[in-house]
């Protein structure tokens, strides 16, 4: 999504192909997932949904087209393709490091997988304090932390790593920022309005909230983050009748 919006006004015509019907559904949610949908068509890009690429198709060693699963064929001259990545961990299947099945290294608090061995970054399987449970982010900023982590418990320090992940992306110019850890949510709630894309979404579990993310809302998501990070976040029920008075904490008394 990112190249597609580089790539808009530049490129004769842009196509996005896509499995799911909006994206960033499972990370950001349906809402906001259509806002920046919307955002991109505004722009001209154009989306195809529900399929995926089957066979490329050229002329003269140069594409032509990219025909996709339901049977259209988009003209194209030049195919970007987002395939996710993979744990390049392979040459460790039989060297007693512990790993998941995806092939992710096991690691402790401190980023130790087994002795002498430590593992950071994106191939990390690693406790999130936040969550409570073990999993795999691969965030840069995860990754920075990590190496702090290994390196203090290298060196005999009893460290543990805590962080609340956080990242974000850019698009036409628009920047939209995400904090904490939500596999899965049971509600958005939507502080602002997406169709100007000015917003905080809050994403629910319970009445927890897991997750922030916003947009030309600045600096709630990073004081969000900082609510995440000392369990000071106040629960989904406080949020949605009130959306703007957790932030008040944050406002500089007077003197």
């Amino acid at each position: 999504m990112e190249c597609a919006a580089t790539l808009a006004g530049k490129a004769a015509s842009v196509t996005v192909i896509g499995r799911s019907k909006t994206p960033f559904a499972q990370v950001l949610g349906e809402q906001v997932g259509q806002a920046l949908l919307k955002m991109h068509e505004d722009k001209g890009n154009k989306f195809v949904f529900g399929t995926v690429p089957s066979q490329f198709v050229g002329e003269d060693g140069h594409l032509t087209g990219v025909c996709l699963s339901d049977g259209q064929t988009i003209p194209a001259d030049m195919c970007l393709i987002g395939a996710g990545v993979v744990a390049s961990t392979d040459f460790l299947k039989e060297s007693g490091i512990p790993m998941t099945r995806e092939g992710c290294i096991i690691v402790d608090k401190g980023m130790k997988a087994t002795e002498d061995v430590f593992s950071a970054g994106d191939i990390a399987y690693f406790p999130l304090p936040f969550v409570g449970e073990s999993v795999n982010i691969g965030h840069w900023q995860i990754a920075h932390s990590h190496g702090r982590t290994a390196a203090k418990t290298m060196l005999g320090q009893m460290v543990e790593f805590n962080s609340i992940p956080f990242f974000w992306s850019q698009m036409f110019g628009k920047s939209i920022r995400y904090c904490g850890y939500a596999k899965s949510f049971d509600d958005v709630i939507i502080d602002g309005a997406l169709d100007e894309l000015k917003f905080a979404a809050y994403y629910v579990s319970g009445d927890r909230v897991c997750a922030v993310a916003g947009m030309n809302m600045d600096p709630i998501v990073s004081q969000a983050a900082e609510l995440l990070h000392t369990n000071k976040m106040p629960p989904a029920s406080e949020i949605r009748n009130d959306p703007s008075a957790w932030q008040k904490q944050f406002i500089p008394k007077a003197e």
